[in-house]
């Protein structure tokens, strides 16, 4: 944002003139401080002109390695013979009579960039209501344009400082002083299939946790298993379904409740004695959770997805909470990209960003390609992932599901018959047995867990 860009608009724009008075005075009293905020600010967050200019003197000395005080900025304007466009030594001399305190600097870096956002929102908006009045041809680039937009600028909003190591010690003992007492509200939050918790130790905070398969392997199913486990231990859950419809997503869950037959279900032929009975009763389980499972299929991007669950957990004032995406691959970044890993990259680094900022968990589902089903070993790889670079560097947790049976069946060769006999022998019709293999695990172990699925309720059950 250009000041004259400022000097265009026709209305009061936010600012604080005496804030930026008070840190550029704070700069001068103590350099350090410079160096905790020029991360953070820019020149143009400032935006008295003069204040923009005087910064950009101090970033210059700063890369000097110069002192940044009232003398040698003086010496740096008149070299650019720019004394005047500030308002001379005069001007100099009354910020540097100023005396804020050491501990306010911060604060006054902190209000100069929310006024700064607030600006650019306002200048922004003020662009798109003439684009909007124009009448867009493309309606879908337009919103993808103010998306993009709203990104760019709240981005970099928050203000991020070091911790001293000491206080990261003190909240790792805490963590394990809780874990081992298990005194308070526990943070992790149970999946609900012990062998798999105990390789991941449960959902943790602020963890992006991929679970990657082939159409047909159970995905949404398993993701719709968690999230009832955890509604049912009072966790909230937010479901974003970018495939499915709530009527969908709904007939799945009194299906896996019920355990009644999916079909049956969604086509009114069920048994009116047993399974009718079943059914109510399923529902009548469900509808308790109806204060902890929340589901959105209206938001498609990653700017939607962000603001709609910072909004829904701030409704709903929790202090954890997990989050599920289905699927990565149907999201739309905050602007058009040439290569969809491009904004595959974008959109997992936003979900990573957002996981840590609410502090909980984020299960993203996604799809494998086809190459799995083509070697001799059909079991996934990172490189199946589709679009995989970024997925794969900012997962937490990469998660893997495949049929051990279909993986022994194309690696014996010959032996295909044997397999499927000893399949019939111990799983019932419609149930298939499916690995889940920890292929990451950033913070801890890898390893596989074996579920038993049925396929006809969409349920995964444990398998011992």
């Amino acid at each position: 944002m250009t000041n004259d860009r400022v000097k265009s608009v026709n209305l009061l724009l936010p600012s604080d003139l005496l804030a930026e008075q008070y840190l550029l005075a704070g700069i001068f009293l103590d350099n350090s401080i410079f160096e905790t905020i020029s991360g953070f600010l820019s020149p143009d967050d400032f935006y008295n002109p003069a204040h923009v200019h005087l910064f950009k003197i101090m970033i210059k000395l700063n890369e000097r390695e110069d002192v940044i005080d009232p003398v040698t900025v003086v010496n740096q304007l008149k070299s650019d013979k720019s004394l005047k466009k500030i308002g001379g030594v005069p001007y100099i001399s009354e910020l540097a009579d100023l005396s804020p305190g050491a501990v306010n600097t911060i604060n006054y870096a902190k209000i100069i960039k929310e006024k700064a956002v607030l600006r650019k929102l306002i200048l922004e908006f003020r662009e798109l209501m003439e684009e909007a009045l124009k009448s867009p041809e493309d309606m879908d680039d337009f919103i993808d344009l103010i998306e993009s937009k709203i990104y760019s600028i709240t981005e970099r909003r928050n203000f991020e400082t070091f911790k001293n190591l000491k206080e990261t010690l003190n909240e790792v003992y805490e963590a394990i002083e809780q874990m081992v007492n298990r005194t308070g509200e526990e943070d992790v939050i149970k999946t609900g299939f012990y062998e798999l918790d105990e390789i991941i130790i449960g959902l943790q905070p602020a963890n992006l946790i991929v679970l990657a398969a082939r159409p047909g392997k159970g995905k949404t199913s398993l993701a719709l298993n968690i999230a009832q486990y955890a509604a049912e231990n009072e966790t909230p859950v937010l479901f974003f379904s970018l495939e499915m419809t709530e009527l969908q997503l709904g007939y799945r869950l009194l299906s896996a409740t019920a355990e009644t037959n999916l079909e049956k279900l969604m086509s009114g032929h069920i048994n009116k004695q047993n399974e009718l009975v079943n059914v109510f009763k399923a529902l009548s389980d469900l509808e308790r959770l109806s204060n902890y499972i929340h589901i959105d299929t209206k938001s498609t991007t990653l700017v939607e997805i962000k603001g709609n669950a910072r909004k829904k957990m701030k409704e709903l004032k929790a202090k954890k909470g997990l989050i599920i995406v289905d699927y990565l691959q149907l999201m739309h970044g905050s602007r058009r990209f040439e290569r969809k890993d491009l904004e595959i990259g974008e959109i997992s680094r936003g979900l990573k960003q957002l996981a840590k900022d609410l502090n909980s968990p984020i299960i993203v589902l996604s799809q494998l390609n086809r190459e799995v089903e083509k070697r001799d070993t059909p079991k996934p790889r990172f490189s199946d992932l589709r679009e995989s670079g970024s997925i794969e560097q900012d997962a937490d947790i990469i998660l893997f599901l495949y049929d051990p049976n279909e993986v022994k069946q194309k690696s014996s060769k010959g032996k295909m018959e044997e397999s499927q006999e000893e399949n019939i022998s111990f799983l019932p019709a419609g149930v298939q047995e499916i690995t889940v293999e920890v292929a990451k695990n950033r913070m801890g172990r890898q390893g596989e867990a074996s579920l038993y699925f049925d396929k006809k309720f969409t349920k995964f059950r444990n398998k011992g």
